[in-house]
Order: C-alpha cells, then sequence, then structure tokens
C-alpha cells in the first residue's frame, strides 16, 4: 500500500525512505511524523532481515523510539499494519466498492 506507483527503477534504491516517508504522511505534527517515520525505517530493516534470511537471535532491536525483543517487535508491526489498513478502509457502512451498479 505504502509503495504503489513505483516504477521498477524507482524501487532499487529507496524503498525504505518511500516506505517510511509515505508512512508518515498519516500524521498531522511534525513530532508524530519523525516518529512515525522512525518506526517505519526500523519495521522495515526488520521485515528485510527476516525476507533475506538473517539470523535475527535473540537480539533486541530498534523500533521507533523502543529497544523491543522479537516478538514485541512482531507485536508492534502487527499494530502498526493494523493502523495502515484502518486508515484506507472506508469509515461508511457500505463500500463504494460493493456497489452493484455497473
Amino acid at each position: 500500500m505504502l509503495l504503489a506507483g513505483l516504477s521498477g527503477e524507482d524501487r532499487k534504491g529507496e524503498l525504505k525512505f518511500r516506505f517510511s516517508l509515505h508512512y508518515s504522511t498519516l500524521f498531522s505534527t511534525p513530532e508524530d511524523r519523525h516518529r512515525a517515520f522512525r518506526l517505519a525505517k526500523h519495521l522495515y530493516d526488520l521485515r528485510s532481515m527476516v525476507a533475506h534470511g538473517s539470523s535475527l537471535g535473540d537480539g533486541v532491536f530498534s523500533v521507533g523510539d523502543e529497544k523491543l525483543k522479537l516478538p514485541e517487535a512482531a507485536k508492534r508491526a502487527s499494530e502498526t499494519l493494523r493502523h495502515l489498513i484502518h486508515h484506507f478502509l472506508p469509515s461508511v457502512k457500505q463500500a463504494p466498492y460493493k456497489k452493484r451498479e455497473i
């Protein structure tokens, strides 16, 4: 959702930056945007470690402004994804894309 619309060449060098920047725009104050940017950046790093088979061990990971063990980091990632999905889901009783009018 946060990386839609990028061409193949745009994706090579700056996925983490764009992902983090796009997530931060969901917040209104500069302080909240900065915190959201750091959170998304750290979650993207963790995602990359898992996706590319890096050893995670029993370490502690930076997640936003916190240092968390992997289970807590996974919980924070789930909460962040839930927030993101909630933002993009329509808040009306019937979503416009479900209308039968064709």
